[in-house]
């Protein structure tokens, strides 16, 4: 059972005004009953006046809706800084835990945003409601029992039976709620993984396969979800029911003593409006608690995470001996800077060992880095080089239970032995997959120290918000861009991150590595810095790493000859368990410092130039690029509209009867109470009994009817909802399968879970709350108008200036009020999301650079925004609900002193005038629904806008069809659809032995861009040849993927494709399941591979060893982007899983990255033989993987914008024969 929230400090003092509130508004409903009732018994007795009542009542309505603006703000002031300071500490720990503290990323982020969101309902409902209950039900029944002892009777014998219910079905729901919480994890962290692996999907042709896995882990959520609502709401109905049934039961009483005259009209009159009040807080409070239940398991999962057993890095446990000086007499260190010298880092004992291996991945591991200088840590791949830069980061590392300081096991991973020498507040680590977080590339260098004064004297400017996360980096920042310059990255200044190639991306993160040297880090760690990287710029990383020397401890994971050549010590590591320590080769070193003296010149003026280049760049292009584009776009409200009717398609049965439901529901309301008024009336009268069993049978009906109506609109409405949302998220995830090489952004962590996860939880829960109000009001509206002009024609006019102001003037007040607060709020939660994303996709980024502590004050600050926001809004609605309450009562007593002259004349029943004077007085609950949906139509006019992005009526994908006279045989042509997703291409005319690709004077370029990437391309490739693509990075060759793949159209000469398409990416993701999961996602079910299929592909690519040595085989789990293996066996993994797709054309993109010499050579020649029959396309920057075979197609850049976004511009030269040229 979840435990309570716990309150806000300093919250005592608004729950006791909470509590007044409570109290007032009841004491205003008690006086304003008084003065309904005083006004009809003085029509009847036609010997009191009017107007003591008239005044009365309107002292009581003004008091009344000053009560409900009161607890609507206060209510909101109650939950102010109770999740926020949770959710603050639950995402530093799960930080801290490196992501893994939650499960996952989409799943971890859930739980800290939309999870804790849920407490407000605890604080702004169930508090409320609970307090409700501890006041008004003594009030009101206080006044009752001193007017009728008999009703008092039956209300204090019937309320028990209200939280008797609650507690009997809450029980139930305890379970229910679980279990919806996992299948919201399950589906967060499905949709986080099918992003991150979608350009996998699309490579493997099985983009379209994973939407009926996505439509069934949406239809499980879905099913899970509305289980635990169909319980909630039965326990609504239930509450609802015991509520009218015992209101009928006093009514039945006062309605038989009115009869006998043992009871007078005023008594039973006021009795009958005051009973209901006293079950309403109950029942209130068993919605809220419902409401709340979310929440409070979000709050158990939170609590969970927070005292589970933390990790306790090896590296900082034994530091004093590294940073030991001289001090003088008074304990000082003799010298101040002795901080800043660059340590020795020692490991002794080191062992590493995870789950589902029989042998550890490291063993008993000793070496010394000597200070100051450059370490190498060498070896194959698989041999543990990055698991032990892992330990030495503290990324691996064991857990310890804080509470018992003892070491716990891990269930993940094993770790032992000793590291001394590291300072883990200054160290800085460059990682073998950079993660990032900041909307440019400029905001991600400021975000790792580029602020302030560096050690090197540059000035620098700090970080500033920009959508939630960090810097937009639009204005220049001079140590930002010198550190991109350094690396060459300058022209990438205002680019998203997500639009960077992997090897832009890796000098991105030695750019950051540089800013937290500057900041004061002495120990560098670097994985594989130079992968993925053309040899010139290969060349310009390494002098930046040897300028280094000196002055920081570096310790760098290398399987380049010349990357290697910069270290001064190498520690060895092989397969079979053997360490040791080398000396570097002195005459290697030598020559490479030659190389580099005759490249300094160049590598110098490269970085003049970009620094030069540096100021140029302005902040138009910020707005570059597609995702900047889209963002900026602006859809008309009719567009919208249209979109919403498109996803809802309230056409639909379940639809339907949910608007019919809700409009029954309504109607069933304002007629049990206006029934209800007439009956007691006309029983003072003291008819027979038989002329009243028609309206006594019709209260029953209308308030069973009522019940039941609402329990059936809830249920089918928000069964319909989830049932589009379901819908949309299918056509979403076609939609970025079409665009996913131009919205790269959106399958970054962050935007995948706010856009896939927070947009749809909006849209579930601001549809039903803006959709089906209005038109349900619309229809009481029209009642209560037609029921007003058939039994008082005159008081038609004052009805309609009721109405106007219930359904236009309160909404357009509430709107006024609001002053776009909605908006304010969803942008808030959005960069609240878009954080604490970021945080949990980069932590051990983030983390072992300690940069995260930015981000966590950026979460702060816009979690207080959010809540102002939220404030606001309360206010806004609290207004709009005040004057609803004095409009009704307007209405009332309107209708007492308009009918009053016909009552006296006998031309109008009085009993006719007591049933509109109580349906004005019941229209606050009829229409308080419509000005909350007015007020909350911006905000999902905004969670729409974001959508129209995706797909919208008439819309197109990037991919547009080809003009002439490009042409495109056989390749995506659902592309030229609004929403299906590519097929692959078959050539029914002509068999496979004519597979392959021909270019003739192919020019690209893309949408947002005015320059084409590279133009007049000539290549063909056949079946059993090779096509080795080579150039600089950001030359434009993952855009001449894209045109190979059929996403981005040529728009100009001819581009032929026959045959199969498969694509292995740079950064192939391997998903958090089973090494066979992983590989059979290559073909469809019907077609699945063999297990001995699988185990050969596996040698194929040089992982036969391996999986001979794990002992789960195949059903060995890989871990969070196959964290459980190297970044050599991940690459191998993505490669065998294209092979085993079976297809004719094979597009490789760096299938040698993170290999050393030795094993790139031999996955080569492992390839070769598999694709003998195969025509493959090869990109690569790696000279040893071609073939002098190949034919070979250069693209050398003109002008530097990077792989597949942005103003790069290339030309195409044969350095062999092309063929079909």
């Amino acid at each position: 059972m979840p435990k309570r929230p716990p309150l806000p400090t300093g919250s005592q003092r608004t729950l006791y005004l909470l509590g007044l509130l409570s109290a007032l508004k009841a004491l205003t409903w008690v006086v304003l009953a008084q003065a309904v009732v005083s006004g009809i018994t003085a029509l009847i007795s036609s010997h009191d006046s009017l107007t003591g009542a008239l005044l009365l009542g309107t002292a009581a309505a003004l008091a009344r809706a000053a009560a409900v603006w009161g607890i609507a703000v206060v209510a909101r002031r109650t939950a102010a800084g109770a999740k926020e300071d949770l959710r603050l500490k639950l995402t530093a720990r799960m930080v801290q835990d490196a992501g893994s503290g939650a499960g996952g990323q989409g799943s971890g982020t859930v739980l800290a945003t939309r999870g804790l969101d849920a407490l407000d309902n605890y604080y702004t409902q169930f508090l409320p409601a609970l307090l409700a209950c501890a006041t008004v039900p003594l009030l009101i029944g206080a006044r009752v029992l001193l007017a009728d002892w008999v009703s008092a009777v039956i209300v204090v014998l019937t309320v028990p039976l209200v939280p008797l219910f609650m507690v009997l079905i809450g029980m139930h729901t305890q379970e229910q709620v679980e279990r919806a919480a996992g299948a919201l994890s399950r589906l967060s962290n499905h949709l986080v993984e099918l992003a991150k692996g979608l350009p996998v999907l699309v490579g493997l042709g099985r983009a379209r396969a994973q939407t009926e896995a996505l439509r069934k882990v949406a239809d499980d959520y879905r099913r899970t979800t509305m289980g635990t609502l169909r319980v909630a709401f039965l326990s609504a109905l239930a509450l609802e029911l015991i509520a009218t049934l015992s209101v009928a039961v006093v009514a039945v009483f006062i309605g038989l003593r009115l009869v006998q005259g043992s009871m007078d009209l005023q008594t039973g009159l006021l009795v009958l409006i005051l009973v209901p009040e006293c079950y309403l807080p109950l029942r209130e409070l068993g919605t809220a608690h419902h409401a709340s239940e979310d929440g409070r398991e979000a709050l158990a999962r939170a609590e969970k995470i927070l005292t589970s057993p933390a990790a306790a890095p090896l590296a900082g446990r034994v530091i004093e001996s590294a940073w030991r000086t001289e001090r003088n007499d008074g304990g000082a260190p003799a010298d101040c800077a002795a901080q800043d010298r660059a340590p020795e880092v020692s490991a002794a004992g080191l062992h590493v060992g995870y789950p589902d291996r029989s042998t550890e991945a490291v063993s008993a591991l000793t070496f010394t880095a000597p200070a100051g200088k450059i370490t190498a840590l060498s070896g194959p791949s698989g041999c543990g080089k990055s698991t032990v830069v892992h330990v030495l980061a503290g990324i691996v590392a064991p857990l310890v239970d804080e509470a018992a300081a003892t070491s716990v096991t891990s269930s993940a991973v094993r770790v032992s032995g000793s590291i001394t020498g590291i300072d883990p507040d200054r160290l800085a680590w460059v990682p073998q997959h950079p993660a990032t977080v900041a909307q440019t590339a400029r905001a991600e260098v400021e975000l790792y120290g580029a602020s302030g004064t560096t050690r090197t004297g540059t000035t620098r400017t700090g970080t500033t918000r920009n959508s939630g996360t960090t810097s937009s980096g639009a204005e220049p920042s001079g140590a930002a861009d010198m550190l991109l310059a350094r690396v060459g990255l300058t022209y990438a200044a205002l680019r998203h991150p997500a639009e960077l190639s992997p090897g832009e991306l890796r000098r991105l993160a030695l750019a950051r590595a540089l800013a937290r040297i500057d900041a004061g880090a002495t120990v560098l760690l670097l994985d594989e810095p130079t992968a993925h990287l053309d040899a010139r710029t290969a060349r310009r990383i390494e002098r930046t790493i040897r300028d280094l020397r000196g002055s920081i401890t570096i310790i760098v994971v290398a399987h380049n000859k010349s990357t290697l050549a910069l270290a001064d010590h190498v520690v060895q590591l092989d397969a079979c368990g053997v360490r040791t320590n080398v000396a570097a080769d002195a005459d290697d070193a030598d020559a490479d410092d030659a190389d580099d003296a005759d490249a300094d010149a160049a590598v110098a003026a490269d970085v003049a130039a970009d620094t030069d280049a540096a100021v140029d760049v302005t902040a138009a292009g910020a707005a570059t690029g597609p995702d900047a584009a889209s963002g900026s776009r602006r859809a008309g409200t009719a567009r919208l509209l249209k979109l919403l009717v498109s996803v809802l398609e309230p056409w639909r049965p379940r639809f339907l009867l949910a608007v019919v439901a809700g409009a029954v529901a309504t109607l069933a309301a304002l007629a049990l109470t206006a029934l209800s008024g007439w009956l007691i009336v006309r029983a003072s009268q003291q008819p027979a009994i038989l002329y009243l069993l028609v309206a006594i049978v019709g209260v029953r009906f209308f308030g069973l009817l009522r019940a039941l109506s609402r329990y059936c609109e809830r249920l089918w409405l928000h069964d319909a909802v989830f049932a589009a949302l379901t819908r949309l998220r299918v056509r979403v995830w076609e939609s970025l399968a079409l665009r996913v090489l131009s919205r790269r952004s959106l399958l970054r962590g962050d935007g995948a879970v706010d856009h896939l996860i927070g947009d749809f939880d909006a849209v579930r829960d601001l549809a039903p709350r803006v959709v089906l109000p209005p038109a349900a009001g619309l229809l009481a509206a029209a009642a209560v108008a037609t029921t007003t002009s058939l039994l008082l024609p005159a008081a038609v006019a004052l009805q309609l200036v009721v109405l106007a102001g219930t359904l236009l003037l309160a909404p357009a007040i509430a709107l006024w009020a609001d002053n776009r607060a909605g908006i304010a709020e969803h942008r808030h939660r959005s960069a609240v999301i878009r954080i604490v994303s970021g945080l949990l996709g980069a932590a051990a980024d983030l983390r072992v650079n300690r940069a995260e502590g930015p981000l966590l004050e950026r979460l702060r600050l816009d979690d207080l925004e959010a809540t102002a926001a939220v404030q606001r809004a309360a206010r806004a609605q609290g207004t709009a609900q005040g004057l609803l309450v004095l409009l009704s009562a307007l209405g009332a007593f309107g209708m007492l002193a308009v009918g009053a002259g016909q009552v006296a004349s006998g031309t109008l029943p009085v009993e006719a005038l007591a049933a509109l004077v109580l349906l004005n007085l019941s229209l606050v609950d009829a229409f308080a629904p419509v000005s909350a949906a007015v007020q909350l139509w911006p905000a999902l006019r905004t969670v729409l806008a974001r959508f129209s992005d995706d797909f919208a009526p008439g819309s197109e994908p990037v991919a547009a069809p080809v003009p002439a006279p490009a042409r495109r045989e056989n390749a995506h042509s659902a592309l030229s659809l609004p929403h299906p997703l590519p097929a692959q291409p078959v050539d029914s005319r002509q068999g496979s032995g004519m597979a392959g690709l021909t270019l003739k004077g192919v020019t690209a370029r893309w949408p947002d861009s005015a320059a084409s990437v590279f133009s007049g391309l000539d290549a063909t490739v056949r079946r059993g040849e090779w096509l080795t693509v080579t150039g600089e990075s950001g030359s434009g060759k993952s855009t001449l993927l894209a045109v190979m793949l059929g996403f981005l159209a040529p728009v100009a000469g001819d581009f032929t494709s026959r045959g199969r398409i498969a694509w292995c990416p740079q950064q192939g993701h391997l998903f958090d399941s089973s090494l066979r999961a992983n590989l059979l996602l290559a073909r469809a079910r019907d077609n699945a591979p063999t297990e001995a299929e699988l185990v050969k592909v596996l040698d194929d690519v040089g992982l036969g060893p391996l999986l001979r040595e794990l002992p789960r085989g195949l059903d060995t789990r890989l871990g969070p982007e196959g964290s459980r293996l190297s970044g050599g066996q991940r690459q191998r993994v993505a490669v065998a899983r294209t092979l085993l797709t079976g297809a004719d054309i094979l597009l490789l993109d760096e299938p040698t990255a993170h290999l050393d010499n030795e094993s790139a050579a031999l996955l080569m020649a492992d390839l070769r033989r598999a694709l003998r029959d195969k025509a493959v396309v090869l990109v690569t920057h790696d000279p040893a993987a071609g073939d002098p075979e190949d034919l070979r197609l250069e693209l050398d850049g003109r002008e530097r914008g990077g792989d597949g976004i942005g103003a790069a511009v290339a030309s195409a030269k044969a350095c062999n024969a092309l063929v079909g040229v």
